[in-house]
């Protein structure tokens, strides 16, 4: 059996969601806080090395991990894909986000099918990976490079996220070089909760 076809893990996923606010005028990408949900469900075997499996669904925009929500590739304009040597995108997908536990800690579901083509002549058709666990809700991230004109300091990128985040001035924020920063003039202001 094809390592991917166990990946299944109800009940024990784990899984971040961060954030970062973001307009692109020329595609007509308005501005939002958009959301990344980084899944983890375990690593494999394959070829020979072990590889981490993570099931990535970006693009999501929603006011914050408040009630319950669902999502899918139908109607939620997000995408969803795994990294095995490159990036393998769902055919379909849909996730379920319940009322939270606790300020932290989101229960989730999710199932996503894919028609992976394979790296060494092994394709699957219909791959579906499913599960379900606990979401961490992470940092919501703001980039002075992504906007013209950048937000001078870390008070005006909060006062930017003041129209999604009524409440952002209870966050703590941070500014940091971004993790693939050659220098100290990549860096992004942090705010969570």
């Amino acid at each position: 059996m094809h390592p991917l076809k166990k990946l299944n893990p109800t009940g024990t996923c784990k899984a971040l969601a961060s954030g970062w606010l973001f307009k692109n005028p020329t595609a007509n990408v308005p501005l939002n806080i958009y959301r990344t949900i980084r899944i983890d469900l375990d690593e494999i075997s394959y070829l020979g090395e072990n590889n981490p499996i993570e099931l990535t669904i970006d693009w999501l925009f929603f006011d914050g991990f408040t009630k319950k929500m669902m999502f899918n590739s139908e109607e939620s304009g997000g995408e969803c894909s795994f990294y095995l040597y490159e990036h393998h995108s769902a055919n379909r997908w849909s996730l379920e986000i319940q009322k939270p536990n606790s300020s932290d800690l989101v229960p989730f579901s999710f199932e996503a099918v894919f028609d992976f083509a394979g790296i060494e002549d092994d394709p699957i058709q219909g791959l579906v990976l499913s599960g379900s666990g606990l979401i961490e809700v992470g940092e919501i991230s703001v980039m002075p490079a992504n906007f013209t004109p950048a937000p001078k300091d870390i008070h005006e990128a909060r006062h930017w996220l003041k129209a999604f985040i009524p409440d952002i001035n209870s966050y703590q924020g941070q500014k940091r070089k971004l993790p693939f920063a050659l220098d100290d003039t990549s860096f992004a202001y942090y705010f969570k909760k």
